[in-house]
């Protein structure tokens, strides 16, 4: 295991700089995620860190030392592409061991590696297959294999899941897990899902635009994001932005319809302040009596467990996540309730957490 440091880490092609000198450190046996949408320099920044893509600017560091010069093989780091980057005319047992072979070891080493990868994977009766003989499960599983057996510094995965069904994913995602968990090694996982970054990683940097929004463990900012752009990209179904006012005493703010919306009181926030209010969709109460908002509804969307209901609130649409089968005709008025510490309240200047 391996601690894993990004000093001023910056990247440019030509004119266009597409990371702004990010700074990050991953302590040894650390399990992060990298999330963002596409073309926030997440994937960029771990090839950096595998040797696959030149540094502008800044260092890269393992164990303290820096490996900007470095080539891959050098820096000890496995990686695990989206795309398996399995060889077709080779077995699962030969591309498992082909990097040790390489590497110069003999061939009851190279067993035994293999054989204690695909033990801790569950292939081992498939060790006599070819890949298109594999599911992309399989195909996945195998790809891990091969990054296992080099007992590497740390694991750098690309957007491993996004090529399987949403079934197989979150199979996979759990046997992530579980493979962290038995290794223990020093991980970055790269993701556009928040989900999989939710449910997999210790910590969580959030990616826009080439620099950090914000970084900290999948509560941290599920409970308390940053700004705007963190509140709106962590958590599913998306949380609901309400353009208000703020009202005296820091403890209330106004719709553009005149709705009075109480708020946790938060010392110095000035009176006819411009602010955004955030609440989840999952603590938006539907009630019949003293409701807080009141929405009319635009389409309803069942899921079994849960009932999903959009609505338009003025000029917004507003997203409910209610428990159970619900029934809610369109064109009618329904009452919406919020605990006021559920109420997150931004800046609508700065677009920053107040």
């Amino acid at each position: 295991m391996s601690t894993v440091q990004l000093v001023g880490l910056r990247k440019s092609y030509g004119n266009s700089e597409v990371l702004h000198g990010i700074d990050l450190s991953i302590a040894e046996g650390e399990f992060v995620a990298l999330v963002g949408p596409s073309g926030c320099g997440k994937s960029t920044m771990l090839r950096m860190i595998a040797g696959l893509e030149e540094i502008t600017g800044g260092e890269v560091r393992i164990d303290g030392r820096a490996v900007n010069r470095e080539t891959p093989k050098q820096r000890n780091i496995a990686m695990v592409f989206q795309n398996y980057a399995l060889y077709p005319h080779m077995s699962v047992r030969q591309n498992i061991g082909l990097n040790l072979k390489i590497a110069g070891l003999q061939k009851p080493e190279i067993e035994s590696r293999v054989m204690d990868a695909a033990r801790l994977l569950d292939i081992v009766d498939l060790l006599d297959r070819r890949p298109a003989q594999l599911s992309g499960g399989q195909r996945q599983r195998v790809a891990m294999g091969r990054a296992i057996v080099r007992n590497p510094a740390a694991f750098l995965f690309d957007e491993p899941l996004s090529n399987l069904d949403a079934k197989l994913r979150v199979q996979m995602r759990s046997e992530i897990k579980a493979l962290h968990a038995k290794v223990a090694t020093t991980s970055i996982y790269v993701t556009h899902d928040q989900i999989e970054a939710m449910t997999l990683a210790d910590r969580v940097v959030v990616m826009n635009q080439g620099r950090i929004e914000q970084e900290g463990t999948p509560i941290d900012l599920y409970e308390s994001p940053a700004n705007l752009f963190v509140a709106g990209f962590i958590g599913s179904p998306a949380m609901n932005f309400l353009p208000a006012r703020t009202g005296a005493g820091g403890t209330e703010a106004r719709l553009g319809d005149g709705t009075v919306v109480p708020i946790a009181s938060r010392a110095g926030l000035p009176a006819d302040r411009d602010v955004v209010l955030g609440i989840r969709p999952e603590h938006l109460e539907i009630v019949e009596a003293a409701p807080i908002i009141t929405g009319i509804v635009e389409f309803v969307e069942p899921t079994g467990a849960q009932t999903q209901v959009s609505l338009k609130v003025g000029a917004t649409s507003v997203t409910a996540l209610v428990q159970g089968i619900r029934q809610f005709k369109s064109g009618t008025s329904l009452g919406l309730r919020v605990a006021p510490e559920r109420v997150h309240v931004f800046d609508a200047e700065s677009q920053q957490r107040i």
